[in-house]
């Protein structure tokens, strides 16, 4: 029997070997559109946003500020898409809708660097591409505005779906493995499996719209009464509020080698979580009596080297985690400190190529707490 099961794999492995099988197994794997075709609704005559707008002023307005509407444009994704290749497959989540794809993708030309081989789609609408995660991403389906909430006098067919927003809606973009044989220990998107090891963790129950599309009272049209709906801005990492109500330090103590920083993760995943190039810096400066400052930090953060895909650490806070973090100092100026300033530092890019970090001109202070002993 064992000598059977070598023999397959060979086979296999050998089969795999052929240049074309090697590339349609690649391509199999890899991430594959995550929308069906879309048809505006009748009534609306447009899958953009702005036709959208024209009725749900708020609601429009609040996601024109937002990542959403800046997933394809934001210089950010530009530069890290042209660095990696720009492969194809980013274009499924920065820019979802079928017709945002200026081709059609069945297979794959080369391996190393990753290439797309299809056809033009002639439905393709540069435009609309520009909108990123347009409303049409998360409401159209079959030719209705797909949502919670009977339609009052909608101009436009409306299909209610009780679970609508729902995590497995947010899971197509942000729970994503990396490419076949990449060295990861986890997938390289992980945030729903983290928010479901949350929910393990401390007994809750929330969902990702409970944070990220708070709850508010207003009328989703003109000529419709007020009701509990949810905002369409998705502060999350680029919240610098958000992220500093994602970490508490609970306390600052001396020890024999330098000061342990003790922190909570209060976000419903892990911190840092997403993309590998965020990062949070714990920094601790001693106060000394002759005035000379001694400073010692620890960064958490998630290194995996691009494009191998190889991952060197994960040392970000796991959900609901707390952890002493033991910042170590000479003992001169430990000997000689009246006490200590710790910061907390947010950093968006702290992993990013060269060329992205430097749109980031310094991290972001989240919290700065003195202790004297």
């Amino acid at each position: 029997m064992r000598k059977r099961t070598l023999a397959v794999l060979a086979a296999t492995i050998a089969a795999l070997a052929a240049p074309g099988c090697l590339r349609a197994y690649v391509f199999a794997r890899l991430p594959q559109p995550v929308m069906p075709p879309l048809e505006a609704p009748a009534g609306v005559g447009s899958l953009s946003a702005e036709a959208c707008g024209a009725c749900h002023v708020d609601t429009y307005a609040e996601w024109k500020g937002s990542q959403m509407a800046r997933s394809w444009t934001d210089p950010v994704f530009q530069l890290d898409f042209a660095h990696q290749g720009a492969v194809y497959a980013c274009r499924y989540c920065h820019a979802p809708i079928p017709q945002q794809q200026p081709e059609i993708v069945t297979g794959l030309s080369s391996l190393r660097p990753v290439r797309g081989v299809g056809e033009a789609n002639p439905a393709y609408d540069e435009a609309l591409r520009d909108e990123g995660v347009t409303c049409a991403a998360c409401h159209v389906r079959e030719g209705a505005v797909e949502g919670t909430f009977e339609g009052h006098e909608a101009p436009h067919p409306v299909t209610v779906r009780a679970d609508f927003g729902s995590a497995g809606d947010c899971a197509a973009c942000h729970q994503s493995p990396a490419p076949p044989f990449a060295p990861l220990d986890r997938p390289l998107l992980d945030v729903v499996a983290e928010w479901e090891a949350w929910k393990a963790n401390t007994g809750r129950s929330e969902d990702c719209v409970d944070c990220h599309m708070p709850v508010v009272d207003r009328a989703l049209t003109a000529w419709t009464p007020a009701r509990e709906a949810h905002r369409h801005d998705f502060p999350g990492a680029w919240s610098d509020e958000m992220v500093g109500q994602a970490i508490r330090v609970d306390e600052v103590t001396r020890t024999e080698a330098g000061v342990r920083v003790t922190v909570t993760n209060l976000a419903g995943h892990r911190f840092p979580s997403s993309d590998p190039a965020r990062a949070v810096t714990i920094r601790a400066r001693l106060a000394t009596r002759d005035g000379h400052d001694a400073s010692s930090e620890i960064t958490l953060d998630r290194r995996v080297e691009f494009p191998s895909f190889t991952e060197r650490w994960d040392t970000t806070l796991a959900p609901g985690e707390t952890r002493a973090l033991d910042l170590s100092f000479p003992a001169a100026s430990l000997g000689l400190s009246t006490g200590a300033e710790v910061a907390v530092y947010w950093s968006r890019l702290h992993n990013a190529i060269p060329a992205v970090r430097a749109l980031e001109s310094t991290p972001t202070l989240l919290h700065s707490i003195t202790v004297a002993w």
